[in-house]
């Protein structure tokens, strides 16, 4: 729980500072998001090698998998 209250005061803020309320998962549509209001923002977790990309997904699927997915392991 202590998640989604940090993940709920996140996108309270968000929505305050950016005028906008986003519902999306993953974090690579919030990070491109917020990469329309600062560009600072919008390569926090950069993604031009593969190596980046791969970690970028990994990153994706530890935040949202274990939401739907019983037993998930890190």
């Amino acid at each position: 729980m202590s998640h989604q209250t940090r993940e709920q005061i996140f996108l309270a803020v968000k929505h305050f500072l950016m005028g906008t309320r986003f519902t999306g998962h993953l974090i690579s549509d919030h990070e491109t998001l917020t990469g329309k209001v600062n560009i600072a923002f919008g390569n926090t977790f950069p993604h031009e090698t593969k190596k980046q990309t791969k970690l970028l997904n990994n990153l994706n699927q530890a935040y949202v998998k274990p939401r739907y997915v019983l037993n998930y392991k890190i």
